[in-house]
Order: C-alpha cells, then sequence, then structure tokens
C-alpha cells in the first residue's frame, strides 16, 4: 500500500495525527497502538519522535495520572536537549506539556523556572495549542503568587498574538483566561 511505501517520518508523522484524532475522542488504546507503531517509524528521528512520546504524556494527563505524564515529559525534554536540540521547537513542545503537569502537580518554582527559560522559544516556535498552554499556564502562576499585573499582561500578550497571526482561538484562549483572572 501507499503507506507502507511511504518514508518512516511521513509514516510516523500519519500515525501521530491518527493519535491525535483518536485522543480527541477519548479512544486511548487506539491511541496507544498508534504511538506504538509511530515509535517504530521514528527511530533515530528525534523531532518526530517527541510528538509521539508528548502525545503518550498527554493521554496519561487526560486520564489523571498527572505524575506518569510529568515524568514522561521530563525524559522527553531531556532526550531532545541531550541531542543538541535545547531551543527548538520540540524542546518547547516538550517543556509546554511539561509545564502543564508541573502546574497541576503545584510545582510553581519549576513552573517559573521553565517558562522563563522556554516561553520565548515555545511562543515563537511551537503550535497554537502550546503557546495556549503555556501562557494560561504563566498567567495563572502569576497570579498565584500574587502578580495580578504580570498575569494581565502576559494573558495581553497572548491576545495580541492570536490577533496577529491570526488564530482566534489563541485570542478567544486569552479573553476566558482574563475572565477567569477577574
Amino acid at each position: 500500500s501507499g503507506f507502507d511505501a511511504a518514508a518512516p517520518r511521513v509514516r510516523g508523522l500519519i500515525l501521530n495525527v491518527a493519535a491525535y484524532e483518536r485522543t480527541s475522542r477519548g479512544d486511548y488504546a487506539q491511541a496507544l497502538h498508534y504511538l506504538a507503531t509511530a515509535k517504530r517509524a521514528y527511530v533515530g528521528e528525534i523531532h518526530g519522535l517527541n510528538h509521539t512520546l508528548c502525545f503518550e504524556g498527554a493521554i496519561e494527563l487526560h486520564q489523571g495520572n498527572v505524575g506518569d505524564a510529568r515524568l514522561r515529559f521530563e525524559a522527553t525534554l531531556h532526550k531532545i536537549i541531550d541531542a543538541g536540540y535545547r531551543l527548538t521547537d520540540a524542546s518547547g513542545v516538550a517543556a509546554a506539556h511539561l509545564v502543564e503537569s508541573l502546574y497541576e502537580l503545584n510545582d510553581l518554582q519549576a513552573v517559573e523556572l521553565l517558562l522563563e527559560d522556554y516561553l520565548p522559544t515555545i511562543r515563537d516556535a511551537c503550535a497554537a495549542d502550546h503557546v495556549i498552554v503555556a501562557f494560561r499556564v504563566a498567567a495563572r502562576t502569576h497570579a498565584l503568587r500574587g502578580r495580578t499585573q504580570l498575569a494581565q499582561q502576559t494573558l495581553s500578550e497572548m491576545l495580541d498574538l492570536g490577533d496577529a497571526w491570526g488564530i482566534p482561538r489563541i485570542a478567544s484562549a486569552a479573553r476566558h483566561e482574563k475572565l477567569r483572572l477577574a
């Protein structure tokens, strides 16, 4: 078939997309099957594998296994850094997921340290979902620390990014978070 003849990176990408679709429907078993197959396709290819590993961690997070998700995201981020891609889209994706799990575990100090390093990379190199998560967690962390003005500024930056990039869901997420903060 055409799928089997495709380059491994293309097969991995298709499997990641299929896993994302299955995850959005709550079919985690099938998503994990696709991800296991994608990992075999991505042997030796860090960037695609990064997404596969982060999808697995996201499933853990969706199922309430926050500690396991955190461990997966940390391992993925370290693997990317060890491969020489410290501040890239690959590390930004892993960092965005890790920030979310750290926030859920109430490790605000770790959240702040990670965002200090990675928020610019996430903003400049990652997809809308990662931007939304990172900016939302940054704003919530500022608010929890009593820095309401910084929380508002973070959300205003997120709103401006959504408007400038023409991605309404980023702007909408910022507006929703501003209402939550109010």
